[in-house]
């Protein structure tokens, strides 16, 4: 992704913030390179106060900032699938928002778009992985409860048997 965003823009660096399932909460995953990571987390802090983190959450397209004193420029959209909100791609980018053209800011919006679908590709595929764990644990566990009442069923038949050879001499 960060080569793909690097050919159509220009940036020095792409960061991924996803939320977390259980807070909704949106953390800080990756930042290529790592060095930057402390450039985007301090700007962040700001962007989210002054609402242009929100507004790229629901705008669902790129949307531009920069820092106070317009040294840095940022690019922020949205991660979402037709469901839900997966997260939040930060570029910083080499030059000026101004500078993109439409059609490589509409390619953005795509490449996202499906960075947003495989992270739900891959969230759903757990999930899945692990319900068949979990089904293959009770398949077993029925098979030996099968097994335990198959014999207790011929252990019963045999009793039934020699109850009734035993009553028969009896008599």
């Amino acid at each position: 992704c960060f080569g793909q965003v690097k050919k159509l823009m220009g940036i020095k660096s792409l960061a991924f913030y996803l939320v977390n399932e259980d807070t909704a909460d949106f953390t800080l995953h990756t930042c290529f390179p790592a060095s930057d990571t402390a450039l985007v987390e301090s700007e962040m802090d700001r962007f989210i106060e002054d609402g242009t983190f929100s507004r790229a959450v629901l705008e669902k397209k790129p949307v531009t900032a920069s820092t106070k004193d317009y040294s840095v420029h940022f690019v922020f959209h949205v991660l979402a699938t037709v469901s839900r909100v997966r997260g939040m791609c930060v570029a910083v980018l080499d030059g000026e928002a101004r500078k993109i053209p439409e059609a490589s800011l509409e390619l953005f919006s795509i490449l996202m778009t499906h960075c947003a679908n495989a992270l739900e590709s891959f969230a759903l595929y757990t999930q899945l992985k692990s319900a068949n764990y979990i089904l293959e644990e009770k398949v077993t566990q029925l098979s030996r409860s099968q097994s335990f009442l198959q014999n207790e069923v011929r252990a019963h038949k045999k009793t039934l048997g020699a109850l009734g050879e035993s009553e028969s001499k009896y008599r």
